[in-house]
């Protein structure tokens, strides 16, 4: 606990001044501040998009948590990273689409949440052309269904939340633990 560790921290060279922030974490090897970035700064997601149109790289998965929906100071930056990604998409000629992560999400009060945080940005993500689809649906994916001791929704509330975004004409990526078949080991 209270241990950070990288297997190579971030190259921040690319990206501007005012995107990086000092850390509490020690000097860099050369002696600099250790700073890192932040994904709510519109030139950060810029700098990302413009690198994958330079090698090739059709988009990106942009996770959301479900836990940090009732949290409002977060709630505002999770809303600034859709712009950016939505923007940054287009410019470049990139895709995106929402993977909603539902681990940590507890049984009581699930889906109202889920419903109630999706409603809110629904219209938002469709409105980029650059959002990702699927013989014509948009597609969503929801990661944590079934993993064994983060995602505490109960299955019969995971697949009310599947069958809510089905009806509303998504094609959904179902996102499970490697042993979901079984219900063992990490299911």
């Amino acid at each position: 606990k209270g241990k950070i560790s990288f297997e190579i921290y971030p190259d921040t060279r690319e990206y501007a001044d005012e995107a990086l922030y000092k850390t509490n974490l020690g000097a860099l090897g050369n002696g600099a501040a250790s700073r890192l970035y932040s994904a709510n700064i519109a030139s950060v997601i810029d700098t990302h998009f413009r690198w994958m149109a330079e090698y090739g790289i059709d988009g990106v998965a942009l996770q959301r948590f479900l836990t940090d929906a009732g949290n409002a100071q977060i709630y505002g930056k999770m809303a600034q990273v859709i712009e950016n990604v939505g923007a940054a998409s287009e410019k470049y000629g990139r895709i995106f689409y929402l993977c909603y992560d539902i681990s940590g999400a507890a049984d009581k009060g699930f889906y109202d949440k889920f419903v109630k945080d999706f409603d809110s940005i629904r219209d938002k993500l469709l409105s980029y052309d650059s959002y990702l689809y699927q013989n014509g649906k948009p597609v969503i994916e929801v990661w944590g269904l079934g993993v064994n001791g983060n995602c505490r929704a109960s299955a019969a509330e995971g697949a009310k939340a599947v069958q809510y975004l089905r009806d509303l004409g998504f094609y959904v990526i179902g996102g499970t633990p490697t042993n979901w078949r079984s219900e063992s080991g990490d299911a």
